[in-house]
């Protein structure tokens, strides 16, 4: 079955350390994709997403402005960090595996997001099907082209190599989204 995201109702985060004993938390408000998803039979489901650079909220406009820069999402030439799923596996009850392609500054590497999803019958919307799923990964951000001050990168003080992303996301039918 072919499910849309519903954007109003998912969020794409993330958290890294700062100066060694501090997280950032924070989220990108624009998302979208599309998923073809049978929990029946997971090994033809697939997974396309799309994440707005521009949309990131960490709380701080300074912060923000500095992660749209070209040292880290270049938002400017990458406007967009993307997934497609190339396999998808279960791992127990309502429980997945997506392995597929992260971009991200144009740069592509593969991906696992461990995920677990519900099914609702009366979600989102005017009582309409509904699919929630939470996935996780975590990613190291240098493998994307995301470098500081290399004086500074040597010690790691400011920002850790480790980013974790966290996908909440509520898909819809696509005959009820539209």
């Amino acid at each position: 079955m072919k499910w849309v995201v519903d954007p109003e109702h998912s969020s794409a985060g993330f958290s890294v350390r700062y100066l060694l004993f501090a997280t950032v938390n924070g989220r990108f408000k624009r998302l979208g994709g599309v998923v073809y998803f049978d929990p029946a039979d997971l090994g033809h489901s697939s997974v396309e997403m799309k994440i707005d650079v521009r949309s990131i909220d960490t709380g701080n406009q300074e912060r923000d402005n500095d992660l749209c820069s070209p040292a880290f999402f270049d938002a400017e030439r990458h406007p967009a960090i993307t997934f497609k799923s190339l396999h998808v596996e279960a791992k127990g009850s309502n429980r997945a595996r997506i392995t597929g392609n992260l971009i991200i500054r144009g740069i592509a590497h593969s991906a696992d997001f461990e995920f677990a999803y519900s099914y609702s019958a009366g979600g989102s919307g005017a009582g309409g099907r509904s699919l929630d799923f939470r996935a996780q990964t975590v990613i190291n951000r240098e493998a994307y082209g995301m470098l500081m001050d290399k004086d500074l990168e040597a010690f790691n003080a400011l920002v850790g190599k480790d980013v974790r992303i966290t996908l909440d996301v509520r898909l819809v039918s696509e005959k009820e989204a539209a």
